[in-house]
């Protein structure tokens, strides 16, 4: 199943984060997880149709101040291709007031990321960032 992932801020806490997120994305079936495998142990999944949505906290470098992650999941026979859901999905989150940002590369000491925003007319716009980070692997 292909996925996709992008990050979020948001200065609200995990769960009243996920509501935010799953309202903006017009998904009314969604619940809470436990996973040791998410930094606060859960992480919250909603579904609508074949689309999978999961929203965890993320605490990776370079994504310091996006400290939310948001991965997508659609089956290979989806209607849209994965990187055109995720185009909607972002405008979708950008209109409902969350800045959105991806990562794109890491490099020892440099993660290369792309911030979206919205233009005049709602189009959707990257930017390509390069942040600093600790020399180390990711």
């Amino acid at each position: 199943m292909p996925t996709r992932t992008v990050c979020i801020r948001s200065s609200l806490d995990l769960p009243q984060t996920a509501n935010r997120v799953f309202r903006a994305l017009s998904i009314e079936n969604w619940e809470e997880r436990d996973s040791d495998n998410h930094p606060d142990g859960i992480y919250f999944r909603g579904t609508a149709g074949e689309l999978t949505v999961k929203v965890s906290s993320y605490d990776a470098l370079g994504f310091e101040d996006y400290p939310f992650l948001i991965a997508i999941l659609a089956p290979s026979t989806f209607a849209l291709g994965i990187d055109e859901l995720v185009d909607l999905m972002v405008v979708d989150l950008l209109k409902a007031g969350f800045e959105v940002a991806r990562r794109v590369k890491y490099t020892r000491g440099l993660m290369e990321r792309e911030r979206f925003s919205l233009d005049e007319c709602s189009n959707l716009v990257r930017t390509a960032e390069k942040v600093a980070v600790p020399d180390e692997d990711l």
